[in-house]
């Protein structure tokens, strides 16, 4: 018997099954892409990190440079600084003591002047030469394929416009920009027109394609957002809570978990609190020096290590240390003007304490010889001798870009019923409950494709390497305590060794979110009550923090924590005895919760 009402159905099986497998192969095709703009992006990171180390390199030898001439009697011999001494700007002076004194306070008063200029030079390097690291970076990223990003290009105009003192943002950062907080001249340098205006030459505001920016460095940034008003003030300005959440990462969370969520607004009253901290250098790539007053004890130290001579000869001066040329004591004067009785004095000029250094800051120390051995299990062998294992300045480089695929564009109508999936135009309508399935399968897909693959993170940590040597043994830069020009290298490291984080500016949400939403939030007394446009604004993050405002939720979290864990006991194989709880085994490698070996070299 012929069943007219099941023609057809093979055919439509079929069509089904066909357009299943040429969306199967636009996603494969698609996730192809994605790999392929995975890997370029981590060439150019890992290009463009390596120029912001070598910048860097360049900036901490310029400056010890700067530091030899400081260090050396060329100061007060060399005619070139203005020390030479000129007698007849002396011949009203009625006595010889007189005289001595005079002559004293104005070669103090010229050398101070000497130094302030070289001290001048230095300011002048370490807010100028990392940018034009910045600058080079950007070009390197270029080079290997990555495109000018509009994202990261907002983000450094609304910064830019901080350090200018205009913008949307300045009213804000008023208080901020005041000489009390930042000085607009050191030793001399007005900083701001020459930083502002090469910061917008690598920015490019007008547009030039050839320009622009591609990555972002790591960074300390002036004004950048800080909140107060809680004990959760600083866990909400925590990126990787957020994660954490999604995930239901219950070791990275346990001691959130733990802290009281009693009161309704458990949050508290958070105040946007702007880092109004000045670092006297560049925000951008920073090398974490400082210029500052003399200390004795180094210049001896330097000396009596005999650390200073093979830069004296190398650099060819007939120059000899400060500390080996006066024996530290000013002379004395008495009321009428005369030398004081000598004890040890040599009745010569001390001139260190009118002498500014360029110092190592408090970033450049010693890694924890824990950390050095773990490294040294994971490496075939150490990157770098031991001497060499130390923090200080690094170059981070991060980029994020959305390729183009084919599934992302397709797409499948979400608003379509269950019984109604639409593919398209031109595909038609299907009812079969199994070809809907199947849809609804490729649409799920689609999405995560769109919030997920689609989107290309990549970043790469990378620093400049140096080291002394003292005694016959090498030793880390730093301990020199005043920079000095022995940078030879840079280098990739593995980033779970030392790594900066990222800028504020290389996800211009997350800025947007701790400047917009997290103030907001401190002044309401639900999640709900949010305004709408920064919940849309936010959404996810929104999301979120509305399932860390669940009790049920935090109480899966704790229970999982304190689930027993039970083995064999070793007298009795029949018998289970408690060894301990989940929340034992979350161990940590840099923050990450549970992992057990270091992360990747990326």
């Amino acid at each position: 018997m012929k069943r007219n009402g099941e023609s057809g159905q093979v055919l439509l099986i079929g069509m089904i099954a066909m357009i299943i497998i040429l969306l199967a192969v636009f996603l494969l095709f698609d996730l192809g892409n994605v790999i392929r703009a995975k890997v370029k992006a981590q060439n150019a990171v890992d290009a463009a990190a390596l120029v912001g180390a070598n910048w860097q390199r360049h900036t901490l030898n310029l400056v010890g440079e700067l530091n030899l001439v400081k260090a050396t009697t060329v100061l007060i011999s060399d005619d070139l600084f203005g020390i030479g001494e000129s007698p007849d700007s002396y011949l009203q002076s009625n006595t010889q003591a007189e005289y001595d004194r005079l002559n004293a306070l104005e070669r103090y008063g010229r050398l101070k002047t000497a130094s302030d200029t070289l001290s001048q030079m230095q300011q002048r390097a370490l807010f100028i030469v990392p940018l034009i690291g910045f600058g080079a970076a950007q070009q390197a990223a270029k080079n290997n394929g990555l495109n000018y990003n509009p994202e990261f290009a907002d983000a450094l105009l609304e910064q830019l416009n901080m350090a200018r003192g205009t913008g949307e943002r300045s009213s804000l950062y008023t208080p901020y920009t005041t000489e009390e907080f930042v000085k607009t001249q050191l030793f001399g340098y007005d900083w701001q027109p020459s930083y502002t205006s090469l910061l917008s030459e690598i920015l490019q505001e007008e547009g030039d394609d050839s320009k622009g920016i591609a990555v972002v460095p790591n960074g300390q940034l002036l004004g950048a957002p800080r909140l107060r008003g809680s004990v959760f003030a600083s866990v909400l300005q925590t990126r990787r809570l957020y994660d954490a959440i999604d995930s239901s990462y219950w070791c990275w969370l346990k001691d959130i978990l733990k802290m009281s969520f009693s009161a309704g607004k458990w949050w508290g009253d958070l105040v946007l609190d702007e880092d109004n901290s000045f670092k006297r250098e560049s925000e951008f790539l920073p090398v974490n020096v400082e210029i500052k007053a003399s200390q004795r004890d180094t210049l001896e130290s330097l000396d009596r290590q005999g650390i200073l001579e093979p830069f004296l000869t190398e650099a060819g001066w007939n120059a000899v240390p400060l500390s080996r040329t006066h024996d530290g004591n000013d002379p004395v004067y008495d009321a009428q003007g005369s030398i004081a009785s000598p004890d040890s004095r040599d009745n010569k000029l001390d001139p260190l304490p009118v002498i500014d250094w360029a110092w190592y800051g408090w970033k450049w120390r010693d890694y924890d010889s824990d950390l050095i051995r773990m490294w040294e299990d994971y490496l075939t062998s150490p990157f770098q001798t031991q001497a060499r294992y130390y923090s200080g300045a690094v170059s981070r480089m991060d980029t994020k870009f959305t390729p183009v695929t084919v599934s992302g564009t397709m797409g499948v109508n979400e608003d379509a019923s269950p019984d109604d999936e639409t593919l398209g135009e031109g595909f038609g309508t299907f009812s079969s409950r199994s070809a809907n399935r199947s849809l609804q399968r490729f649409s799920d897909a689609q999405k995560r494709m769109r919030t997920g693959l689609q989107t290309v993170y990549a970043y790469t940590v990378a620093k400049p390497f140096g080291q002394l040597k003292i005694e016959g043994e090498l030793s880390p830069p730093h301990l020199s305590k005043i920079v000095l020009p022995v940078f030879d290298r840079s280098a990739i490291i593995p980033a779970s060794l030392e790594n900066p984080g990222s800028s504020p500016l290389a996800d211009y949400n997350w800025y947007k979110f701790q400047l917009e939403y997290l103030p907001a939030l401190g002044t309401v007394d639900s999640l709900d009550a949010m305004p709408e446009h920064l919940k849309r604004a936010h959404q996810w993050r929104h999301e979120m923090l509305k399932k860390l405002d669940d009790p049920a939720w935090r109480q899966q979290g704790l229970d999982w924590l304190n689930t027993p864990k039970w083995a064999k006991d070793p007298d009795d194989p029949d018998k289970l005895i408690q060894v301990g709880i989940n929340e034992d085994d979350c161990t940590y490698w840099d923050g990450g919760g549970g992992s057990r070996h270091p992360s990747s070299l990326h």
